[in-house]
């Protein structure tokens, strides 16, 4: 997923849908992981995103639109 507009525009943030194993009965169901930020404050050696350094803070309208995108993706 792509920021694109706002603060930190064309830099990448990660949302990340995470299927729950249920019964065959019963509806699926998804845990969704948000991005907050571009990039990250705690530059862990092993962590890619670690070593950019933060970029930015992201609005509450980008984190909502990782919500409303992830929730087209389930359904499709």
């Amino acid at each position: 997923m792509q920021v694109t507009d706002g603060p930190g525009k064309g830099q990448a943030v990660e949302a990340v849908l995470i299927p729950m194993v249920r019964g065959p009965e019963q509806r699926p169901r998804f845990t969704l992981c948000v991005s907050s930020q571009s990039g990250c404050a705690m530059a862990c050696a092993f962590c890619h995103t670690g070593k950019m350094g933060l970029l930015t803070s992201l609005t509450a309208g980008q984190i909502v639109s990782q919500w409303v995108l992830a929730r087209r993706l389930g359904r499709g």
